[in-house]
């Protein structure tokens, strides 16, 4: 369990980080379609490993 934790942490400071690095790309005018498909898989993994993370962490809890 305590790996499974560890893996979700770390799999949501990766894609958070590639999210604040994508930012600045934003900030050109010619904004391409690539660039918003990329930043919203990033988004939608870190949501998928938030979810995942708090839902394990209340599963541990349980036990």
């Amino acid at each position: 369990m305590n790996k499974s934790i560890s893996f979700l942490i770390r799999g949501m400071g990766i894609t958070g980080a590639l999210l604040v690095l994508s930012i600045p790309f934003f900030f050109n005018p010619p904004i391409s379609t690539t660039l918003k498909v990329v930043s919203l898989g990033l988004l939608m993994i870190f949501i998928i490993f938030a979810a995942s993370a708090i839902r394990l962490r209340k599963r541990m809890e349980d036990e």
